[in-house]
């Protein structure tokens, strides 16, 4: 918990949530959705490698000054569009389909569990560590439900946009040619290893700077809910606050629990502070870094702009894929965070209902 840690545990703990629905009695209707969600993926992919050519098409005819290629890339843009748009609403819709379908299903699942043998009372008996169950259940699951399949398409289609651009990208590169120590170096395919060089660089430095994320949200999440669980206790019990007089001292959990609150956000807001000067600073970077690295193969007019144009975009594509890691870092952080409450809180209720089970049989 103390740092941002893909370990196999991880993997195995994600597994441990996710296998139930798979192999429920809902399998058939979700591998549907979830294959046609790929296959849309997938064809949004392809529009991406349309739209790639369509740049060296359309920027060679504004070099040109070909009026009729102009307006006939123009129209050829609008179907792409169209096309790229339909794509990417309905995989959008499938995946909102899915994850209420698992939402429903999950949820569902961990009340039987909490409600059954009565482990919703046993839990306040012998698991004094697991703290706000109702949170768990309705927050917890809908998050990371939300995040594992966005995750899991967010990685299926950075792989294919990578496979598909990484050849492209290779051959428009074409090579480097310098001079060092008194020999002459070639390097084939330059832009592409420029490309895996800066996502490299911008994935580690972006690592050093949130692992401690993964910490600092677990927290979060837990301060919230006690501040407020505190008020719905209140709520429950105000006839005796009332009675007893106990405004003041009701009052003073509040505030003390709410500044712990604020105290751990502040700490929160000031490392994703850096994550977002990183990330801004590393995506800007990214607009200029293909044409200063491809300008000299324009200027000698060893590609003409259409050209130029269809390496950078390239370049960007390749960039992006292998800048998932980057982008998400925060997300993945919040999204490790909420598998470790999750399956602790189900690894819990099965102990505290073995344990009940032996205290009765004792008796």
């Amino acid at each position: 918990m103390q740092r941002f840690n893909l370990t196999r545990q991880f993997f195995r703990d994600v597994w441990y949530l996710t296998k139930s629905y798979w192999q429920s009695e809902e399998k058939k209707k979700a591998f549907f959705l979830l294959g046609c969600i790929i296959a849309l993926t997938l064809g949004v992919v392809y529009m991406l490698v349309l739209l790639n050519q369509w740049n060296n098409s359309f920027y060679s005819a504004l070099q040109n000054y070909d009026a009729k290629k102009i307006f006939d890339e123009l129209i050829h843009f609008s179907w792409l569009a169209a096309i790229y748009i339909l794509l990417a609403v309905y995989s959008y819709y499938l995946q909102q389909t899915l994850i209420l379908n698992w939402r429903r299903w999950l949820t569902t699942r961990f009340i039987d569990i909490w409600l059954q043998n009565k482990t919703y009372y046993n839990l306040q008996m012998f698991g004094k560590d697991t703290d706000n169950p109702d949170q768990r259940i309705s927050e917890d699951v809908r998050q990371f439900v939300e995040m594992t399949l966005s995750f899991g398409i967010g990685i299926l289609k950075a792989f294919c946009t990578f496979a598909s651009f990484v050849v492209i990208l290779y051959n428009l590169s074409g090579s480097l040619s310098f001079t060092f120590m008194g020999k002459t170096w070639t390097i084939n395919g330059y832009m592409l290893w420029a490309s895996l060089l800066y996502s490299v660089i911008g994935t580690y430095i972006t690592h050093i700077v949130g692992r401690k994320l993964v910490k600092i949200n677990f927290i979060q999440q837990k301060y919230e809910a006690d501040f407020r669980f505190s008020m719905i206790r209140l709520r429950e019990s105000a006839e005796s606050v009332a009675f007893y007089r106990g405004e003041a001292q009701e009052g003073s959990v509040f505030k003390l629990r709410f500044k712990m609150l604020l105290d751990n956000f502040w700490k929160l807001v000031n490392k994703q502070k850096q994550l977002v000067f990183l990330n801004s600073g590393y995506s800007q970077i990214a607009i200029i870094f293909p044409f200063v690295v491809a300008m000299n193969r324009y200027l000698t007019k060893e590609v003409t702009l259409g050209g130029l144009m269809q390496v950078a975009s390239a370049f960007g594509r390749v960039q992006d894929s292998l800048s998932y890691f980057v982008d998400m870092y925060s997300s993945i952080a919040q999204w490790q965070a909420v598998v470790m409450r999750l399956t602790y809180f189900g690894h819990h209720m099965h102990e505290v209902s073995q344990q009940a089970e032996r205290f009765h049989v004792d008796r």
